[in-house]
Parts: C-alpha cells; sequence; structure tokens
C-alpha cells in the first residue's frame, strides 16, 4: 500500500507532464539510445511514472528536427521527443532506462544513491575486471578471449587492487556482457548484486488471501482488537454463506481451526499504515491532526502587507482606577505585521469579544498613537493594512468584518479550521504574555483552578489587584521597550534566521504598500453606539456624561424644535469624548460633532464606553444602598415638612422672586468656577518681550483611566512641591499597585517598570 501511494504507474502519457518542445533555437547535441530500449518517465513530483519504448527515430523532411520515437506501453500511443526536449527530461532527472525486471530497485528515482558501503565496494572491484577485459581486447584487436587469458588478466588485476576474492571462472563472461551491453545511464549499478531478484520473489499467499487477512486485520483495530481478532474474523468469514466462504480450505485446518500462523497476523497487524492505523482506532480527525504535514508559508517583503489578527482571554482580574470595581478577565485583541512582527495595534475589552473591540484595535493600528495616552511611551508603528488574517471567531469573519473591509479598502482571509500553524506566531504570542508575563503579576487566576492551588494564600493569586490604566502601561511598555527589539525568529532573511523587529520595520517601511486616506468616522458608523438624545439648556447629557457646544443653537432655534424633541446620536464605544448628533432639518442631512463638555472632560476623554457603564452601574447601586438608609429617610420625611411649610409661606413674603434671585446667583457663580487652565510662559533670561511672549499650552484634560500607567509602589509618596509659573488645579494622583510581594526574579527590563 506504501508504494502504492509514492510511486503509482500512469494510465496515460499527458499524466506525465511532458516539457513542451521549444520553437527554433541552435542545435543541440542528439543522444544514442539502442533499439527496443524501454525508459522509465516520471512527471515532475517524481511520484508518477510511464514506460516508453524506442521505436527509432522519426524526420519528416530534410529541414525539420529529428525526433525520438517512443511508445506508450500500456495505451500503445505514438510519443515523439525532440532532443530538446529528451534534454530537458535528463536535466531534471525524470528519465532513466529500464533495468532488470520492473519491480527492481534499480527502477525506483534516487537508485543511484543507495549504492554504498561494502555494496558499491564490490561493484567497483567488478568494474575494474570488467574494463580489464575490454582493454586487453582493443590493446590485441581480438573480440574472444581464452580461459588462461582471462584467468591471467584476473590475477594481474586481483594483485593491482589487492583483492583477495577475485571473480570465479563462471563469473567472467557475465562481467563482459554487462560492459559490453549494460546501459550508460550509470555504468556503477550494472555491477551491483541484484538482491531484490534472488531468490523466490512470489508471495506465500495468494492476493485473495492476503486481501482477506488485510480486511479482517482493518475490522480489528476499528473494534479495538489485537492479533486474535484478526483470525476470528477469519474464521466467521469462513463459514458457509459468509464473504470468504470460497477461501475456506486456505483459511481453516482440518479441524476448522485457522491455519494461519500467527507470526504472519501479527506481522500484518504490525505493518499496517499508522495513518491508516489511527483512522481506524481513534477517527479521522485524529489520523488527520496527527499525521498532517505544515508547509512554509511564504512571507511578505514589505510591512503592512499582511496582518494578522487574533484574541485571547488573559488569566487576570482588574479593577478600576478610583472605584471598588472588579471588571474581570480582560480580552486581548492583537494585530500582528508578519513580514516584522510588529505588533501595530491591539485593544483590551472586558467579557466575550466583540465587533467593536476588533474596530477599537483596528483604529489603534491604523493611526498614530495620541502621546499623551501612552506616559512616555514612544510607539511609532501604525498603518493601514492590505490583507488581515483573521480568526474564525464570530466577531472576526461574519459580515460586519466584510464590510469593514470594503469601506476601508483592504482584504480577509480567515484562517482554515484545524490549521493554527497559519497564525502561529500570535499563539505564540499570547503563550508568553500568559506563562512569563501575566501569570507572574498579582491577582493573576493562573490558567486552571489546579494551578492556583498549588500558592500559598499570600501570593494573593486571583485577587483583583491590578488597575486597567496599570494594565494597558504595562502593554505599552512591553510591546515598544522589550517584544519589538527582542531578537524573532522567522523574519530574517530565511525564515530560520532571526531579526529585531523595530529595525526590520525601519528598513521595510518605505516599501510599504500605499494606502488611501481614511475618514476617521468610518468607525463610528460602523461600530458606533447609537441612541436617541434630548437637547436640553445645558446641552446633551447622555448617560450622565453631558456633552456642549455652540452649534446645538440651530437646532434649539429652530421652528420645529419642542422641548421633547429626540435628535438621532452616535459615539465612539472606544472613546466617549465626543458625540454626533444627527441634524434632521438641514438638507441635506448633516451631523453635528459635540465635545463632552468641560467640567466632565477630565472623565470622559479618552474612556471606554464598556468602563463608563461599569462606573454608572456601580454609582446605581451605591445609591440605592443609600436610598434604602433608615436615616436617609427620616431625613427625608423632615424635609418635605419643611418644603409644604415653604409653600404655605410663600404666598405671604413673596418667595418667588427671591428664589428666581438666587437661582440666577448660582448659575452665575457655577460659571466662575469653572476650571481655567493657563499655559506656562518660558523664560530663558534677559528681557521678556511682553507683546510677543512664548506659551506653552497646557496638557489636554483626560480621564486617568485612560492613560497608560506603570504598576510601581503603593505606599504614599511625599512629593515635594515644585516651583512654576502654572495657574492649573491637578487631580490626586492614582496609587499604582504593588508587586512587593511577587518579586521572583524578574529581569531587570521588566522588574524596573517604575518609568
Amino acid at each position: 500500500m506504501h508504494d502504492d501511494i509514492i510511486w503509482r504507474k500512469v494510465k496515460s502519457y499527458h499524466e506525465l507532464e511532458l516539457p513542451l518542445d521549444r520553437d527554433g533555437g541552435s542545435p543541440i547535441q542528439g543522444f544514442t539510445i539502442a533499439a527496443r530500449s524501454s525508459f522509465i518517465v516520471t512527471n515532475i513530483r517524481k511520484n508518477r511514472y510511464g514506460i516508453l519504448a524506442f521505436d527509432g527515430g522519426f524526420q519528416p523532411s530534410k529541414d525539420s528536427e529529428f525526433l525520438s520515437r517512443f511508445i506508450h506501453v500500456g495505451t500503445n500511443d505514438v510519443v515523439l521527443l525532440s532532443n530538446w526536449q529528451l534534454h530537458l527530461l535528463q536535466k531534471d532527472g525524470r528519465i532513466r532506462p529500464v533495468m532488470g525486471p520492473g519491480d527492481s530497485p534499480r527502477n525506483v528515482p534516487g537508485s543511484s544513491l543507495t549504492i554504498a558501503g561494502p555494496k558499491r565496494e564490490k561493484a567497483l572491484r567488478m568494474m575494474e575486471y570488467a574494463d580489464a577485459f575490454e582493454e586487453y581486447m582493443r590493446e590485441h584487436d581480438t573480440w574472444v578471449l581464452s580461459d588462461e587469458q582471462k584467468a591471467a588478466i584476473v590475477a594481474e588485476v586481483a594483485v593491482l587492487i589487492g583483492d583477495d576474492n577475485p571473480p570465479k571462472r563462471s563469473k567472467w563472461y557475465e562481467l563482459m556482457q554487462t560492459s559490453r551491453k549494460g546501459n550508460q545511464f550509470d555504468r556503477l549499478i550494472d555491477f551491483v548484486d541484484n538482491d531484490a531478484a534472488k531468490g523466490n520473489r512470489s508471495p506465500r499467499y495468494g492476493t485473495a488471501l492476503n486481501e482477506a487477512i488485510k480486511h479482517a486485520a482493518h475490522t480489528a483495530v476499528a473494534s479495538h482488537g489485537d492479533w486474535h481478532s484478526i483470525r476470528s474474523n477469519l474464521v466467521n468469514w469462513a463459514k458457509l454463506g459468509q464473504e470468504y466462504h470460497h477461501l475456506r480450505d486456505h483459511i481453516l485446518g482440518e479441524n476448522g481451526v485457522c491455519k494461519i500462523p500467527e507470526r504472519k497476523l501479527q506481522r500484518v497487524l504490525g505493518d499496517m499504515n499508522r495513518y491508516v492505523y489511527d483512522f481506524l482506532h481513534y477517527g479521522p480527525e485524529h489520523a488527520e491532526r496527527i499525521h498532517k504535514r505544515t508547509l512554509k508559508q511564504i512571507r511578505p517583503t514589505a510591512p503592512l502587507a499582511i496582518v494578522d489578527v487574533d484574541h485571547s482571554t488573559l488569566d487576570i482580574d482588574l479593577i478600576d482606577d478610583v472605584y471598588p470595581i472588579a471588571y474581570g478577565r480582560p480580552d486581548l485583541i492583537v494585530f500582528r505585521d508578519r513580514c516584522t512582527s510588529i505588533k501595530p495595534g491591539f485593544a483590551v475589552a472586558f467579557g466575550s469579544p466583540s465587533y467593536q473591540t476588533f474596530l477599537a484595535g483596528l483604529k489603534h493600528m491604523m493611526f498614530e498613537k495620541d502621546p499623551h495616552l501612552m506616559n512616555g511611551c514612544a510607539y511609532p508603528w501604525f498603518g493601514t493594512p492590505v490583507t488581515l488574517g483573521v480568526d474564525n471567531a464570530k466577531h472576526l469573519v461574519g459580515l460586519n468584518i466584510r464590510a469593514a473591509a470594503k469601506e476601508f479598502g483592504f482584504k480577509t482571509v480567515a484562517y482554515r479550521p484545524g490549521h493554527p500553524w497559519e497564525k502561529g506566531a500570535l499563539e505564540v504570542l499570547f503563550g508568553i504574555l500568559g506563562r512569563k508575563l501575566v501569570h507572574r503579576l498579582p491577582g493573576t487566576t493562573k490558567s486552571n483552578p489546579t494551578e492556583r492551588d498549588k500558592y500559598d494564600e499570600e501570593q494573593e493569586l486571583a485577587r483583583p489587584v491590578l488597575t486597567v490604566s496599570e494594565f494597558l502601561g504595562f502593554l505599552n511598555y512591553y510591546f515598544s521597550a522589550i517584544d519589538h527589539y527582542t531578537p524573532t525568529q522567522g523574519i530574517g532573511e530565511l525564515s530560520t534566521f532571526k531579526g529585531v523587529p523595530a529595525e526590520r520595520w525601519e528598513e521595510l517601511i518605505a516599501d510599504a504598500p500605499e494606502a488611501p486616506l481614511i475618514a476617521k468616522d468610518i468607525f463610528t458608523r460602523l461600530g458606533g453606539d447609537v441612541g436617541w438624545v434630548c437637547i436640553g439648556t445645558r446641552g446633551v447629557r447622555w448617560e450622565h456624561v453631558t456633552y456642549q457646544c455652540a452649534e446645538l443653537i440651530v437646532l434649539t432655534t429652530n421652528p420645529r424644535h419642542k422641548s421633547n424633541s429626540k435628535y438621532e446620536a452616535r459615539r465612539n464605544p472606544d472613546n466617549i469624548e465626543s458625540i454626533e448628533v444627527k441634524d434632521p432639518y438641514s438638507r441635506p442631512k448633516r451631523w453635528i460633532t459635540v465635545p463632552v463638555c468641560d467640567a466632565d472632560a477630565s472623565y470622559a476623554v479618552g474612556l471606554k464606553l464598556h468602563v463608563h457603564r461599569a462606573i454608572a452601574k456601580y454609582k446605581r447601586e451605591q445609591d440605592k444602598k443609600a436610598d434604602r438608609d433608615i436615616s436617609l429617610q427620616e431625613a427625608r420625611a423632615e424635609m418635605e415638612a419643611s418644603l409644604v411649610e415653604l409653600h404655605a409661606r410663600r404666598r405671604k413674603h413673596g418667595t418667588a422672586m427671591k428664589l428666581a434671585r438666587w437661582y440666577e446667583g448660582n448659575v452665575k457663580k457655577e460659571e466662575r468656577s469653572r476650571i481655567v487652565e493657563m499655559g506656562r510662559v518660558e523664560y530663558t533670561g534677559g528681557r521678556i518681550d511682553l507683546a510677543a511672549t512664548e506659551e506653552r499650552t497646557p496638557p489636554p484634560r483626560i480621564s486617568t483611566r485612560a492613560i497608560g500607567v506603570m504598576p510601581g509602589s503603593r505606599q504614599p509618596v511625599e512629593v515635594a512641591p515644585k516651583a512654576t509659573a502654572t495657574l492649573a488645579v491637578s487631580n490626586d494622583p492614582i496609587k499604582p499597585a504593588t508587586f512587593n510581594n511577587h518579586d521572583d526574579g524578574m529581569p531587570e527590563d521588566l522588574a524596573d517598570w517604575d518609568l
């Protein structure tokens, strides 16, 4: 069965994929081919062969090229080959003469490589004797040698080459015939002993009986049996009316017992192909997975030509930076450039992976990173991919991703199910993040409960300690300072060479395919959160966050606007710093960008929607707990009584006007209480030009949850006040996580995170 798979005879010479003849060209040297000689011609892969018998030459006219005429054995089709075609077949090693029986090892491609050791030494000695016979006959101009002459030649050559066992008289004539009539394709093969032709080469059992034994062996393996099961199957099938009753005399003895030796049955079971055995014993999926062959992929030659994307849920629990909110295990989606191994983008979310998470990571990859969110980490790797290799998750291969590919202008290629090696580098990356990094952080859940039970309670495993901003800062630092500068195998000149991802990116980014300009609003259009909002005097309030801009006056002053009018709005789930409000009154329709109000900017800028909703849920639960408090209910009852008394006295004292004036005063007071951040004046010495003073704009107001910070000590540190010319109000710093109980010999580049 093994030979039938890798070495099969073709049914038609068209399966041999013979080379095409050239058109014209200079004449080339011809070939000497003996009459009635046969040749084995293989296909390009050299796993199929056909036998062509030489039938003379063919030249239809004097000015035409000489063609060799061959007959395909099996179909009797005529095959005409020119010297050019024969030369190409010889060059590729696809033609060889038939030497001996068809099943002889000499006829198999690569048989010349099997001549080694004692076989080769003996063949070289026999060739020396044959050449000596030919040389003696040429010198003496004769074609016949007597036994005395042959004996003298053999004795002389034996002394010359030091052969202690020269050929006997019966071998002399055979050596002369081999030298005269043997092939010139590989002369050494002619003098090698053909061990396969020795002895009785016919099978001991007939073809029908061998097929019955093989059938019984397959059935025994499928039923998880052994060689005893093979013998039982043969006995049952040899009974009257069964499949192999006609072989009863060959299977059963006179007493009805199987007479096939047990060694034969054990040998058939042991010689069974391993794929066939696993297929029958375990099933097709197991057999294909165990015996599959992996192919080395063709790597792109420029960055961003192919970018692979995949996600993994990391074994660690995260908490909020301010409130005691546990978000759970983060789901990390990473984009990896296949050419340079650079990770140009990633995104972190909680819960099951979603299409919005994919868009957040795609946006992080395509645009330059905001330096205010990187906390000092340089991350100059970004761009638009040409082809995106995605996983088989529904949120990556569904209709949404195909729509995104069309709108952004890149292609998508889904990994085949059960072929994880097509994105093996990403799988290795997640393994490194899990085993070597995340599992060493406080709050890790390890890979399973059994692994967690191996550690003491003092290790604080599975206790949320790390905040979201600290985890983002950890990822920013790891990718930008460690991963991108670590020699990585597979990105060098050869796939077995190592290269530094950052250096490879810098060398090849100039050759990256050019990308069109992309509208950033496409992200909101594809995966934005849609809702309906009302416009009040203070702007738009959407899930506790207030948005305000002067353009809203155009909507509120429209005659068709009412106090309860609702307007369609969208926002980017990756950043709730602004929303898009639809203007239904304009022609054509337009969308107005409304930023967050200044008072909420430090909370909302850079904040993700799922984090905001988790905080809002926590605050609602806290309000419910406070609302059920007995003392609070008594206080509210007293307030209601006071309000009733106030309304009773309102008619006498004219408090309505006083209340309106009091409210107006509070509004002005609130406007005056807005935070004003002034720029700092650069002073370099000498005179100060007050008319042209250089100022530095203050940093933008960004949510502290959106800025990645590196974990450090949680113990309070006294910071000395700095002399500055900036009039600003800063928030209290967030206390980072502690790693004191988890210092297990981490390298300095990972342990020294206090950037």
